[in-house]
């Protein structure tokens, strides 16, 4: 199963409608969560599958500015969400035939970009202005990373260990768990 549906809901946060940020939200998570957990359960009696969730760059963008990135606060969130989503599935089906994995394309030649998500884009098939890699070029990166057990696939990435740093990095941030505070949180104790 592959969850491709997306949309975006580009805009200043505070300026974007607010029943459009709902559809981003309930299309980019809800729609993918759903459909996720209603694929999964029947892939073990059969002894194979896969599940691609269908992120994006702007997943680990946070609060870089905009230009050349879009205002995407509830998008890129979205996606940081499809991320962390899927990685745990992901984990929980290691070492069985069953392949969970989220790809993030950066930009992408499609007509995503040409809408905030509100209505389709009209008039015919085009791409955004800037190009972007072509949709065939992401898929046959996503088939290959799936097949080598790449559970987060980014395209156009070149440095493999990007991904195993960023693991890294959270595993780093989960030694805060803990019943005292840190150092530079005690107010001058």
């Amino acid at each position: 199963m592959v969850n491709n549906a997306g949309i975006n809901g580009y805009g200043p946060f505070a300026e974007v409608d607010a029943g459009l940020l709902t559809r981003v939200l309930n299309v980019n998570v809800v729609a993918l969560t759903a459909l996720t957990r209603a694929a999964v359960p029947g892939m073990p009696a059969r002894g194979r599958g896969a599940v691609i969730n269908v992120a994006s760059l702007p997943a680990f963008a946070g609060d870089l500015p905009p230009d050349p990135l879009p205002r995407r606060a509830v998008y890129a969130g979205s996606k940081g969400y499809a991320v962390t989503f899927t990685r745990t599935p992901a984990a929980e089906l290691a070492g069985t035939p069953l392949r969970v994995q989220v790809v993030c394309p950066g930009l992408t030649a499609t007509e995503f970009h040409l809408g905030a998500g509100d209505a389709p884009v009209s008039g015919e098939r085009r791409v955004h202005d800037e190009g972007g890699m072509p949709a065939a070029d992401v898929v046959t990166a996503s088939l290959a990373g799936l097949e080598a057990g790449e559970v987060v696939c980014v395209p156009g990435l070149t440095d493999a260990e990007a991904v195993a740093r960023l693991a890294e990095a959270e595993l780093g941030l989960r030694a805060g768990s803990g019943s005292r505070t840190a150092p530079r949180s005690s107010h001058g104790e």
